[in-house]
């Protein structure tokens, strides 16, 4: 089954570096959250599903799907308060639908070069109309405004020839090549992976290339359904789950190879495909994340043993294959959360945080902290760091949360607030 997707559509790995002004109001269960934005749709866009990335002053920048003054959706940066106490500053950096060939509505995270330019991915539209991946390069001038570039534009599925279209979800691998997932298209319509080469001079043409193009079947079909970047290992070795497909139909995470000789196939292996059981999650939206063993974690939005709740994975490797632990169902404790569809981040002593789209005490999604057991074996404990109320403080985040050094944590919800059109918050331990 082929799935058609809206531009508010169902639905990064990144360390925050720099010391970010600690701040607080709302108190929930020991923690505080702080409203750093609220979004208003004109002209600073609506619906930030996509994960924060920042600078190394800490600033802030995400995207937001649609909204600004053409309608087309945004890229804005939050400016860090410079005194204790003080406020953040948004700025957009650029507004899609300038044009009809610019593209619109990005979705997921942006990445930096080491440079300072951003890149990300706008989900439909360009010359194509199979959405595109861009370029913004900061101004030479204080004030002045960023460039945006098409680097790349997809074919619409049913346009052509191995069409790839919905691009969502990017990553540098080594500093040499971007890497990202069309969620649809490829040779069956099932979504693709690609790499994006850039020009050996400057101002030439980048280079596409589809390395692998899912068949709906085993393999699994629609990957970074969630708007995921994949995940790269020291190899080179790309990892990432597909929303269905799999052996039972309910997804998959996968590793795609690279050949072992110049010009051959990357190759494809499912590392496991999960199940509509109650031992099992399934529809997974994020991406995996690695930690410092080389185990993968990551959620599923629905399944395990508590009303289908959701639940929180571990894929161990041993003598090739690959063993699923379930870590956390959701639904276990009142109010925990339900329905995550972010993937997870590590701090330095092992613990996992997330978000989830749906529960808590107000129904508005929660922010969680997963915390290793003190024994091998033992139980992982979850602990809800804040509940969202769907109001003035956000709701239902789909996008997960970064860390900054003190262990602070900042996202956006894509939804609430005072325009009902999302907000991006800290939440401070």
């Amino acid at each position: 089954m082929k799935i058609k997707l809206n531009v508010v559509s169902e639905i990064v790995r990144t360390a925050l570096v720099g010391a970010l002004i600690l701040g607080g109001t709302a108190s929930a269960l020991g923690q505080s959250e702080k409203t750093l934005y609220t979004f208003t749709a004109d002209p600073d866009g609506s619906f930030p599903f996509g994960a924060l990335v920042s600078d190394r002053s800490g600033n802030l920048y995400g995207t937001t799907e649609v909204g600004g003054p053409f309608q087309g959706g945004t890229v804005y940066k939050l400016t860090r308060p410079t005194t204790l106490g003080g406020s953040w500053t948004e700025s957009i950096l650029y507004s899609f639908g300038t044009s009809t060939t610019d593209g619109t509505a990005p979705k997921g995270a942006l990445v930096f070069d080491g440079k300072g330019n951003l890149y990300g991915s706008a989900s439909i539209g360009g010359t194509l109309g199979g959405g595109t991946v861009f370029e913004l390069s900061p101004p030479s001038a204080s004030g002045d405004p960023w460039t945006e570039t098409i680097l790349y534009n997809f074919p619409e599925v049913g346009t052509n020839i191995n069409p790839q279209s919905f691009p969502c979800g990017l990553v540098w691998v080594k500093g040499l090549q971007l890497y990202g997932f069309t969620i649809q298209g490829g040779d069956t319509g099932f979504g693709s992976v690609f790499q994006l080469t850039p020009p050996a001079t400057s101002g030439g043409t980048w280079t596409e290339k589809m390395l692998y193009s899912f068949t709906g079947g085993a393999d699994g079909y629609n990957p970074g359904y969630g708007c995921s970047p994949p995940t790269a290992d020291s190899s080179g070795n790309l990892y990432g789950t597909t929303f269905q497909g799999g052996a039972n139909n309910a997804g998959t995470v996968f590793k795609l190879s690279p050949p072992a000789t110049s010009g051959g196939a990357w190759t494809e292996t499912v590392l496991h495909s999960f199940a509509k059981v109650t031992t099992d999650g399934y529809n997974p939206y994020g991406g995996v994340t690695f930690d410092a063993s080389g185990n993968l974690y990551g959620t599923t939005s629905q399944g395990g043993d508590r009303n289908h709740a959701g639940t929180i994975f571990e894929l161990s490797p041993s003598g090739g294959t690959w063993t699923e632990s379930l870590l956390y169902n959701f639904g276990t404790a009142q109010h925990d959360g339900i329905n995550p569809q972010s993937g997870v981040v590590f701090d330095k002593s092992g613990n996992m945080y997330g978000t989830t789209y749906g529960g808590g005490v107000d129904s508005g999604g929660t922010v969680w902290k997963l915390s290793p057991p003190a024994v091998s074996g033992g139980a992982w404990t979850e602990k809800v760091l804040y509940n969202f109320t769907g109001g003035s403080d956000g709701g239902n985040p789909r996008c997960g949360v970064i860390l900054n050094s003190f262990g602070n944590l900042f996202g956006a919800a894509g939804f609430g607030g005072s325009d009902s059109v999302g907000v991006a918050y800290e939440v401070v331990p």
